[in-house]
């Protein structure tokens, strides 16, 4: 079932399926890495919904909800733990040995 990016809640992930005509938004997003075949992650909704904050490609991206209805999602998944990405802390990289 195909819908947009915009109904999706913090902690989903889909994959995108398309971005409706809109050539300068299309042009945009797709410099931004938003591109068919591409999985998404909702982070968080600003405290009034708008803007968003999704990941794509490992890459943070706030996007105003009227961009949003744009882009067409399908096989919606709810990630464990309540929609925290996890290994994105403190702790990363390696250990310096002095």
């Amino acid at each position: 079932m195909t819908i947009y990016l915009n109904e999706l809640l913090p902690g989903q992930s889909a994959f995108i399926v398309g971005i409706e005509e809109n050539s300068t938004l299309r042009q945009r997003l797709m410099e931004l890495g938003v591109r068919e075949g591409k999985q998404v992650f909702m982070r968080r909704r600003a405290p009034l919904g708008d803007p968003m904050e999704v990941n794509v490609m490992g890459t943070n991206l706030s996007i105003r909800k009227s961009e949003a209805r744009y882009v067409m999602i399908d096989k919606v998944v709810t990630c464990p733990g309540n929609g925290k990405m996890r290994g994105l802390g403190k702790g990363l990289g390696r250990r310096h040995n002095k």
